[in-house]
């Protein structure tokens, strides 16, 4: 207690530069910037698993990027989805993807729903079924 921490935020932008920022005693200093990409970043997100809380990802045109915490990409996807992610959600070894009309779950339950009108964002809840509705899956392990 009585520990003043420091904050840190992820953004990226129309050049596809992601960088990090901290603020520690309202001082303002880039922890890490990326190099630009053809693609503007379309989304940013934290890992949402136990150890991949200080992992950020990122969405640029159909490729998904992994960075550290540090700046290091360590993970690279190039995805053949038909439209630009929109929107993205990392959990454990799934990736959930919107773009403009499709939904999409890429990993160990892949599947593609087609939706037929426009997907505004994407959030993501604990499930406790399969998408097929035939009961509980054994989650992945990292």
């Amino acid at each position: 207690m009585g520990k003043k921490r420091q904050q840190k935020v992820a953004l990226g932008d129309a050049n596809g530069v992601v960088q990090c920022m901290a603020v520690k005693k309202g001082q303002t200093e880039a922890v890490f910037k990326t190099l630009p990409t053809r693609q503007p970043v379309s989304a940013v997100v934290l890992g949402a698993s136990t150890g991949q809380a200080d992992r950020i990802f990122s969405a640029s045109g159909q490729t998904i990027r992994g960075h550290s915490k540090t700046g290091k990409e360590f993970f690279k996807f190039v995805t053949n989805l038909a439209e630009d992610i929109k929107h993205l959600h990392i959990e454990g070894t799934e990736i959930w993807t919107t773009g403009r009309t499709t939904c999409n779950l890429l990993g160990e339950l892949q599947g593609l729903r087609l939706i037929r009108f426009a997907l505004p964002d994407l959030g993501v809840g604990g499930r406790s079924g399969s998408l097929s509705g035939e009961g509980p899956q054994p989650r992945p392990r990292l």
